[in-house]
């Protein structure tokens, strides 16, 4: 929809389906999860359903965190760009690398989760959505902005995802059944629901 330039009710009810299952299905993965790493890491002496309510209370948490550090970044966003564009590109950058640490500091893991990704959705709907109407030289500035980093970040993103892959005989050989099975239904739903 971005490279034709569609516009009209279809594109937008388009992008608005894609953005709230989006969102959906990051919320479930996100609680199913946490909730199955802490069922599999539960001492012999804590009940299942206590793990699940703790499990769950602590993600619900640190997704309405993430939602409300999302909406200041948008409001922050809707702000610079409607005044200027210098080194928006940096600061979106900045950005992202700042909660990619917040997240690190508050899951005290290296690997990134979901917080910045919740965080992420909230910033970019509360800056075009939340706050009322923007000006159309300030959507431009953001999309010329994020153009221009989303290259590099991509990149970066990949060859990390990448070096951590392990695509050795023994991890194959465990899950090859389950692989095969997700990438055959994939391809059947897209399949089904493109005719």
């Amino acid at each position: 929809l971005k490279e034709t330039r569609a516009s009209g009710p279809l594109a937008q009810t388009a992008i608005g389906t894609v953005l709230v299952i989006d969102a959906v299905v990051l919320l479930c993965l996100s609680l199913g999860l946490a909730l199955l790493l802490s069922l599999s890491g539960r001492a012999g002496d804590v009940s299942w359903p206590q793990v699940l309510a703790a499990t769950a209370s602590r993600q619900i948490g640190l997704i309405l965190l993430s939602i409300a550090i999302g909406v200041g970044i948008g409001y922050f966003l809707r702000l610079y760009t409607e005044r200027s564009d210098r080194n928006l590109g940096w600061i979106i950058t900045g950005l992202a690398a700042i909660l990619a640490i917040l997240e690190g500091l508050i899951n005290g893991k290296k690997e990134v989760g979901d917080l910045p990704l919740f965080c992420l959705l909230a910033a970019g709907f509360a800056c075009e959505n939340l706050f009322g109407r923007r000006s159309a030289l300030a959507s431009h500035r953001l999309d010329r902005a994020l153009d221009g980093v989303s290259l590099p970040v991509f990149v970066v993103f990949f060859v990390v995802a990448g070096l951590s892959l392990d695509l050795t005989r023994d991890t194959l050989g465990r899950i090859w059944q389950a692989v095969l099975w997700v990438v055959v239904r994939r391809a059947a739903e897209i399949w089904v629901a493109a005719l």
